[in-house]
């Protein structure tokens, strides 16, 4: 399938190497908590979507195209209608993004197509791919925004093969992780170079422990810090109010 999609060069020559590192990512996992259990998790959810792809996408461009100011990305300069050829185009590369989230394989050849994304959306390369004449950048304020819409939509067909609610709710969990994780890789182009990472954490012993997970209790995570941290927070969970920096 993906071989015949125009302006899909996921693991081709044509892709440059991601400026962001493997180990990077690595970290950006840590703190989306994103775990083995959400890979496993997209990669049960693999197997509900592959058939639904369409009906899903339908469901998103619906919602797009309700909403002018996203539509707008997707209208012609000399006219203001929309491009058909356009959103075709980048249709089929949507769908595919949906069995590629899901099938979840993080793999160097991954990483180097999500800044590729990011381009096509930043003037930098937005809509060279398809040859289109529409407006010259995806706006950077939709862009986080539209995780919100995109996952609560896919969540019901999440639903339609029968699984309990607890694995919907773990492949929702994982899907709503890998978006933001990807998200803030497509989002590289945007950022004013230097900021993307400060390291940081290769300067200061501070930060060489890693908070590490340890319980969940009411539905809120319970962190040990490191000491410089710890003594700054306190949190009050077991007395039943919210935690609290003093």
């Amino acid at each position: 399938m993906s071989q015949q999609i125009p302006g899909y060069t996921h693991g081709t020559s044509v892709v440059a190497k991601s400026p962001v590192s493997l180990t990077d990512f690595g970290l950006m996992q840590k703190s989306a908590l994103f775990g083995e259990e959400d890979v496993k998790y997209l990669r049960l959810s693999h197997d509900v979507v592959k058939d639904q792809v369409e009906a899903i996408l339908d469901v998103w461009y619906g919602f797009v195209g309700s909403q002018p100011h996203l539509l707008q990305s997707f209208l012609g300069k000399s006219d203001g209608k929309p491009l058909g050829d356009y959103l075709g185009g980048v249709r089929k590369r949507f769908g595919q993004w949906i069995l590629d989230t899901a099938r979840a394989e993080y793999d160097q050849k991954w990483l180097d197509y999500q800044p590729e994304i990011g381009l096509r959306h930043h003037r930098t390369k937005k809509n060279q791919t398809d040859g289109a004449a529409s407006a010259a950048i995806v706006p950077f304020r939709d862009l986080f925004a539209l995780i919100f819409p995109v996952t609560v939509t896919v969540k019901p067909f999440l639903a339609k093969k029968g699984h309990s609610a607890e694995d919907v709710e773990q492949m929702y969990a994982a899907w709503v992780k890998s978006c933001l994780l990807q998200m803030t890789l497509w989002s590289h182009p945007y950022v004013k170079a230097g900021d993307f990472k400060s390291g940081i954490e290769s300067n200061s012993e501070t930060f060489s422990s890693r908070p590490s997970l340890h319980s969940v209790r009411s539905g809120m995570y319970l962190f040990s810090f490191p000491r410089p941290c710890a003594a700054r927070y306190s949190p009050a969970v077991d007395q039943g109010s919210s935690p609290h920096y003093s």
